[in-house]
């Protein structure tokens, strides 16, 4: 695995041709002259021992690979950018930029990796068609640049939020019909487990029946912000039309008839784990 610094590139392929291609260009001198049996001729007007036969020179320049920088100067060998395949890879990478606020993949998840990171390790380590696994998989980088490099994958995350996160990040990247296509489990698929997952009792911090339930019907595209250790604040993006919980409460009675009843399913959204309080509306 090689990688070629951004300094590296700035110092040493500062020319380029028109079509763009960067080039350094790079001494074609025979070394050790006639010694080392490098032939001795003349070429575009200078006479040294160079590193090829003139045929091979000839063959070279008509090619626009050898180069004269101004009349009379030793010619040179144009050394392409895209053609080199740069130093090694050490333990230590450095030369991929963190995600900051002003990185156009950043998601605003606090453990989000870059893409050029997982990139790496998954070109290092696998094949297309092979299988990634990742087990922690967050905001879903390893997914996303998974499927962007044909492998097959598997994601688990013990929160909602992070299985949402990655839905959404999926539709955005690669299209409605990718995000459908994913297999999801764990998660709930009737009346029967949505209640098992309200009354969780281990579950008194992260409340992931609340966060499954709105994020679910805004299509993963519910904003959960938290406040203080124990509290999770579910608030809907602008872009739902939906403004505070109360709203939102009536918006799941009007819509969720697909699958749920709308009064159950509200009652079961406001359960905390010791006492219920359903909502005083109508399931209209």
């Amino acid at each position: 695995m090689f990688r070629t610094t951004r300094a590296n590139i700035n110092r040493d392929y500062r020319r380029t041709d028109p079509d763009g291609r960067r080039y350094r260009i790079d001494n074609i001198q025979g070394p050790g002259g006639a010694a080392k049996g490098n032939p001795f001729y003349e070429f575009l007007g200078v006479s040294r021992y160079w590193r090829y036969k003139k045929e091979r020179m000839e063959e070279l320049h008509s090619q626009g690979r050898i180069i004269q920088t101004r009349p009379g100067a030793v010619p040179q060998y144009k050394r392409y950018l895209d053609e080199m395949p740069g130093v090694p890879v050490q333990n230590i990478w450095t030369d991929i930029p963190v995600i900051n606020n002003r990185s156009r993949e950043k998601l605003g998840y606090p453990t989000q990796k870059p893409e050029a990171l997982l990139e790496r390790i998954i070109k290092a380590t696998s094949n297309e068609a092979d299988t990634i696994l990742d087990v922690y998989c967050g905001c879903g980088t390893t997914i996303a640049v998974a499927q962007r490099l044909n492998r097959r994958w598997i994601g688990m995350d013990i929160t909602y939020e992070a299985i949402a996160t990655i839905l959404a990040r999926l539709e955005d990247q690669f299209g409605r019909a990718v995000a459908d296509s994913v297999v999801l489990d764990g998660m709930p698929k009737d009346m029967k487990s949505a209640y098992a997952l309200a009354r969780k009792k281990d579950d008194r911090v992260r409340k992931e029946f609340e966060k499954w339930a709105i994020l679910t019907y805004t299509n993963n595209r519910a904003v959960i912000r938290k406040k203080r250790a124990q509290t999770a604040v579910l608030m809907v993006c602008s872009t739902s039309g939906m403004a505070g919980i109360t709203t939102l409460a009536r918006w799941f009675c009007r819509s969720n008839q697909e699958v749920f009843n709308g009064r159950t399913l509200l009652r079961c959204a406001v359960t905390w784990r010791k006492k219920e309080h359903p909502w005083p509306v109508s399931s209209r």
